[in-house]
């Protein structure tokens, strides 16, 4: 008896084995199909009744989908990639119109744990794909309303911006789009924050530095240019831009901070300056540095690569 309880067992797994391999292939092209639909609600029901499925195998309650008699329920599960999920693990259709799980053909359908994580795996990570996709499209659609409106080509007072974003790994895109010479570079660094969360999801717009490359030597523009105008920068009527993502460094502990502190002769570490006076040779660089960047209110465009006789 024990030889033929190892049998059936063996039959059995064969027999998983080989619907999982012919199915494998069927359960990607139904998700695939209700992802590209953006069907959330039938993904979502399609996971909420094969989990408890899962949980429950034995209460009819779960073995059977009110089909027929819920509209809202043919509602969410009207495409026919959502049925042909539930078919696949045994769901048929009754008299009634109901999908029950039960029998099919005189042979037990595949309901056990081997048939349905596959499919519950496929389900779940398409939900979390489509949840992500409109975390990331909100995130958009925000960026976007802070762009201004493209002006037409040709149009007077417009100025092409190239950009080339560089993603890191040595990925990069280049971006191309007019915008006007009034509008400022805050403008330029909201259109630029949409397409680094497209592609690169763990950046923002703080973690980038631009830098223009329209002039030699190229000039890294800091946080204080964006309230300026593109006009203002000496963007006008081109520019090219380089933008690289800057992945952000770990905070430094207490420890590792007080261990860099710089050492006497004796090897002692000098004692903290903070909270105390400052200097006043520091109180006067503070002064004079206010008026070292006063050029970049209205700096015009220098060409090095012309020379003039």
């Amino acid at each position: 008896k024990a030889k033929e309880d190892q049998r059936a067992t063996g039959m059995a797994e064969a027999e998983v084995s080989r619907w999982l391999g012919k199915s494998q292939a069927v359960i990607a092209q139904c998700v695939e199909g209700l992802v590209a639909r953006q069907d959330r609600e039938g993904l979502r029901v399609l996971s909420t009744a094969l989990v408890a499925l899962r949980d429950f195998p034995g209460d009819p309650r779960y073995r059977r989908l009110r089909f027929g008699s819920s509209a809202r329920l043919r509602k969410a599960l009207g495409d026919p990639s959502a049925v042909r999920l539930l078919q696949l693990v045994g769901f048929q259709q009754d008299g009634v119109g109901d999908l029950v799980l039960g029998t099919a053909g005189g042979r037990r359908a595949q309901t056990g744990p081997e048939a349905l994580l596959p499919v519950i795996k496929a389900v779940q990570q398409a939900c979390e794909r489509l949840a992500t996709q409109q975390v990331l499209s909100s995130e958009e659609k925000a960026a976007l309303a802070r762009v201004p409106p493209e002006p037409e080509e040709g149009a007077a007072g417009s100025t092409h911006v190239v950009v080339t974003l560089r993603l890191g790994g040595g990925e990069e895109l280049t971006l191309r789009r007019r915008f006007d010479a009034a509008d400022r570079l805050s403008d330029v660094m909201a259109f630029l924050s949409v397409h680094t969360s497209r592609n690169h999801r763990s950046a923002s717009p703080a973690a980038l530095r631009v830098s223009d490359h329209s002039q030699y030597p190229p000039q890294l523009l800091e946080e204080e240019d964006q309230s300026l105008t593109l006009q203002a920068l000496g963007m006008w009527p081109s520019c090219r831009l380089v933008a690289e993502v800057v992945q952000p460094q770990p905070a430094q502990g207490a420890a590792e901070a007080s261990s860099a502190r710089k050492q006497n002769k004796k090897g002692r570490p000098y004692p903290s300056t903070s909270g105390t006076k400052p200097k006043p040779s520091e109180l006067l660089s503070r002064h004079l540095r206010r008026f070292n960047k006063s050029d970049k209110t209205d700096r015009g465009r220098s060409h090095y690569a012309i020379k003039v006789r």
